[in-house]
């Protein structure tokens, strides 16, 4: 009994904890607040609607949120403003209708389109090219043809002449190389190709059933997707397309591949941190056999796996998805189920957040029992993969030298040429030419904290719309509970915008006709691209007052691809609706810790899209130029400067040194992983480099019919 009482103590101090810093999160909001506006007249309080409550409470602001503000203001970026035509001085308010019956047409016609976008998918892509030869008549052969003629007797019809077809394809070695050179493919995306195309003739002919288990490793832009579109097109003509399955760990990253989420595919449900006891209890599921059914028939066909940002796994989830592979072909003892598996990433970039990251040997100490059984067991699943291709060729960088001093950067290896180079342009005082200022109209920042990037969205819209002259709104958050709530109570509630952890909604929204959003919710259609992390458009929204005056939200129109050729009915090209999503979590109300209750909250899934985390920024290329901060140097500072392509793109907001971008250097275990991974790239280079691979099917010998018997039926010699 006394043990019992010390878990449910350390409960009620957990739980005390978490209400803790949510009360602090939501001073620190508005405090926080405050000390921007303080910064610059570009502030537009009444407009951004920040509200400045609990101001009294005593924290240290953000320094990072403080210093991005400052040189932001000073350099201008808060200020500038597009061309718009002098006439139009009117402010642009929306005026969608978001009917029951406009909502159920949007509903079907979307549904529709997705059906149409994943049907696309499926149709074999082997059509332009050497893949596209088709069967074809022989040259040789004579061109003769014969007409019915019905007076005519059938004994009298003379037999059709016999026509030699030509089938004109490859032998599989030939095939390979002529992709290879009609592609233009680098040498190692040849060598990955070759490796992954022989093992598919051999399996398909029947003269090896060793699945392969390859990893394309490389810093971004290096084109190892480029090598399994290349196979799902020569599967594609073969008739085996429909045997690959694209995967990612993020909706953003599966829609760039054209697939599907990890979590997704393989019912792995999403850890989430930062949560009471009472909301763990809440979350958790028990549908072991709805998973077990949904593998088997999901994967059942499976022959091919491709896994992208494989360096956003952490060990946990690889473990579950060798585990789950199993279990989806019955071949428990089998890696990964015996299916073959390609995976592409960079271990350099930012590690999986909370989590082990695959190239760590063991899990932390302080973890539970369970995560680190879990993480040892992922660590055994990645240890597996034996093939490996190192990716060093670069392609999306225009930049030369630039390319150059952002791989030394991976590893921890500037120069100070490097540092010269990155110092050529930081962030100053904005220059008065009406040019300049247009220049940094669409740079993105990239920031540490959700903190800052909160701030610095909301301060961004209500000065872009005031130079715009465009009407700004705020969607507040719908918050509710099981008892009334009055108006100090519901703004101090609109000051929490939960931890980066625990997918709370935003307190508060700014939305103006033409504003760029990410939007944050639920992988909403990865066929139509619209997926946590996608970038759009505001074009309109629709909102109501509540009976304590604040605008709540019914719906906002985003705009995701302006080139596209669907449209829903009333709507722009591209357009799509997104309501409120709904959240919860549990809040102590008013000066009484211990007066604790659940709120739920039903807020857009969006956040604007002037500044986003470095985190967040993963994966995502930056053509319009990035603001960053190099100074804390590490994983954040490689992904941060490695979005944008050209040199000029890159804006630092304060000088950096050479020890900064070196410091602190690669993580022990990482470096040792790297030099693992050179080594069997420098073997399985040996292997399969060269071009003596042949298609060839030896002829079984009596010996080897022999030793293929099952034990119990071999006969003792004597």
């Amino acid at each position: 009994m006394e043990n019992w009482s010390a878990l449910s103590e350390c409960d009620d101090a957990r739980d005390a904890d978490q209400l803790r810093r949510r009360r602090e999160e939501a001073n620190s909001s508005s405090r926080l607040d405050a000390k921007v506006a303080d910064l610059g007249p570009a502030f537009d309080n009444s407009s951004a609607d920040v509200e400045m409550e609990l101001i009294n409470a005593r924290a240290k602001p953000s320094a990072e949120t403080l210093k991005f503000a400052s040189t932001l203001e000073q350099g201008g970026w808060f200020d500038v403003s597009v061309d718009r035509p002098a006439a139009n001085t009117t402010p642009l308010v929306s005026t969608v209708d978001f009917t029951r019956n406009t909502r159920r047409t949007w509903t079907a016609e979307q549904s529709v389109l997705e059906a149409k976008a994943k049907a696309d998918l499926s149709i074999p892509s082997a059509s332009r090219g050497i893949l596209a030869e088709q069967l074809m008549f022989d040259d040789n052969s004579e061109d003769q043809t014969t007409t019915l003629d019905s007076s005519a007797e059938l004994s009298s019809i003379p037999a059709l002449p016999t026509q030699r077809l030509q089938w004109r394809d490859r032998e599989p070695h030939d095939l390979l190389a002529a992709l290879v050179a009609e592609r233009g493919l680098t040498a190692s995306q040849a060598l990955a190709f070759n490796i992954a195309g022989r093992r598919f003739f051999e399996q398909l002919h029947g003269l090896s059933s060793s699945p392969l288990r390859m990893l394309m490793h490389g810093e971004a832009g290096t084109g190892k997707t480029v090598v399994v579109r290349l196979l799902r097109e020569l599967m594609d003509r073969f008739g085996r397309g429909n045997e690959i399955k694209f995967l990612a760990p993020t909706g953003k990253a599966a829609s760039a591949i054209g697939g599907t989420t990890q979590h997704a595919a393989f019912g792995i449900e999403v850890h989430r941190r930062g949560m009471t006891t009472e909301e763990l209890e809440l979350a958790a599921r028990d549908n072991h056999g709805k998973k077990m059914r949904l593998l088997q028939s999901a994967f059942g066909h499976i022959r091919w796996i491709f896994f992208d940002e494989v360096s956003m796994t952490s060990c946990e989830v690889f473990g579950e998805i060798d585990q789950a592979l199993r279990i989806a072909t019955q071949r428990l003892d089998e890696p990964f189920g015996g299916i073959n598996v390609i995976f592409a990433g960079d271990l350099c970039q930012l590690p999986p957040v909370g989590a082990t990251p695959l190239y760590n040997t063991s899990s932390s100490a302080s973890r539970p029992a369970e995560i680190r059984t879990k993480a040892g067991l992922g660590r055994i699943s990645w240890l597996y993969v034996q093939d490996v291709v190192e990716f060093t060729e670069q392609m999306r960088m225009t930049d030369s030298e630039m390319a150059a001093a952002l791989t030394r950067l991976r590893t921890r290896d500037s120069t100070d040429a490097d540092t010269i180079m990155f110092n050529a342009n930081v962030l100053r005082c904005s220059s008065t030419s009406q040019a300049a200022d247009k220049s940094r109209k669409d740079m993105i920042v990239l920031a540490s904290t959700n903190q800052t990037v909160r701030t610095l969205n909301e301060r961004k819209a209500a000065s872009q719309a005031a130079a715009n002259s465009v009407h700004l709104v705020t969607s507040h958050a719908i918050d509710s509970t099981n008892v009334a709530m009055d108006k100090p109570t519901r703004k101090a509630l609109l000051c929490y915008n939960g931890r980066g952890d625990t997918k709370v909604g935003m307190g508060r929204i700014p939305l103006y006709i033409g504003m760029p959003v990410v939007y944050r919710g639920p992988n909403q259609s990865i066929a139509l691209g619209v997926t946590n992390g996608a970038f759009g458009t505001v074009t309109g929204w629709s909102l109501k007052e509540d009976n304590l005056g604040f605008t709540i939200p019914i719906g906002v129109i985003v705009q995701f691809d302006s080139t596209a050729a669907w449209a829903l009915t009333g709507l722009d090209p591209g357009c799509l609706p997104i309501y409120p999503t709904s959240s919860t979590f549990t809040y102590a109300l008013g000066r009484d810790v211990t007066a604790v209750r659940r709120i739920s909250r039903r807020q857009l899934p969006l956040q604007p899209g002037f500044a986003m985390t470095v985190h967040s920024a993963q994966g995502v290329t930056c053509k319009t130029g990035v603001v960053v901060d190099l100074r804390h140097g590490g994983f954040p500072a490689y992904v941060a400067a490695s979005r944008a392509t050209r040199r000029e793109d890159i804006h630092l907001i304060a000088e950096v040194t050479t020890t900064q971008l070196n410091t602190p250097p690669l993580p022990h275990a990482l470096r040792s992983e790297l030099k693992r991974l050179q080594l069997l790239a420098v073997a399985t280079n040996l292997e399969h480099g060269g071009d003596t691979w042949r298609l060839t099917r030896t002829t079984p010998s009596i010996t080897d019919n022999v030793s293929e018997d099952p034990p119990s039926k071999r006969r003792r010699l004597s």
